[in-house]
């Protein structure tokens, strides 16, 4: 006798990782926004500006 597969808590587990922003990539577009606000030119860890 072959027995039903329940896949249903897969499924919904599945649905809500596709549907949910994606933390890192949303850290990613804050920090390039971020950067590309006008500004104080960037500094370097050793003092002084950083030639563009």
């Amino acid at each position: 006798m072959a027995h039903k597969k329940n896949t249903t808590n897969l499924t919904e587990l599945l649905l809500q990782c596709v549907t949910q922003p994606d933390p890192m990539l949303s850290m990613l577009d804050q920090q390039c926004d971020r950067a590309a606000e006008p500004g104080d030119p960037p500094q370097s860890p050793r003092g002084g500006d950083i030639p563009r």
